[in-house]
């Protein structure tokens, strides 16, 4: 890779990347999280937010990589377009899709202006592999049983206004709130 000197290296479904690499590329590595940070950090991080009935929560983090969790500078957050008649696959699915268009944008901008994002303030939710469970998953899809996606499509302007997103438009014009959700001791 240092050969051949990439303007920028793009990240998606790894787990942690070495110290090494970030340093090789400094400011030029791009990775696609698919969670909205600093909210919802670690793993399943599109799964939890069901699982806590908040989907507004749902989306994905393009941010610069650093050798924390999820928790670079944000570049982007996309969310998909939750209907009255998703399941979890179907958020997930147009997640992916919704990350993956945004992340080309993204790059094409950093080489040409280069971007420096916008720092990650609180702790969200940090969720680990060893969280998951079997009484998560039953929860999960009771809330959608029990009318948690309506719930949220009657409420979605005044529970989205609470979300504090980064576009390319609005990268670096305000801070995250200060509230920090923190996870319950397992």
């Amino acid at each position: 890779m240092r050969q051949l000197q990439p303007d920028v290296v793009l990240v998606f479904g790894t787990s942690l990347l070495g110290q090494p690499l970030i340093d090789a590329f400094a400011g030029n590595v791009i990775n696609i999280h698919l969670g909205l940070s600093p909210y919802y950090r670690g793993a399943g991080t599109n799964f939890w937010p069901l699982v806590n009935r908040e989907p507004e929560y749902c989306g994905a983090t393009i941010h610069f990589l650093d050798a924390g969790v999820d928790s670079g500078p944000i570049l982007a957050h996309v969310r998909p377009d939750i209907r009255v008649d998703d399941g979890p696959h179907d958020i997930g699915n147009r997640t992916i899709v919704a990350a993956a268009e945004a992340l080309t944008s993204v790059a094409r901008a950093h080489v040409t202006l280069p971007l420096r994002g916008r720092s990650q303030e609180g702790g969200g939710r940090l969720y680990k592999r060893a969280d998951f469970s079997a009484d998560a998953v039953r929860r999960l899809y009771t809330n959608f049983e029990t009318g948690m996606i309506d719930e949220y499509l009657r409420d979605r302007g005044r529970r989205d206004a609470a979300l504090s997103l980064v576009t390319l438009e609005t990268q670096g014009t305000s801070d995250f709130p200060a509230e920090e959700k923190e996870v319950p001791a397992r």
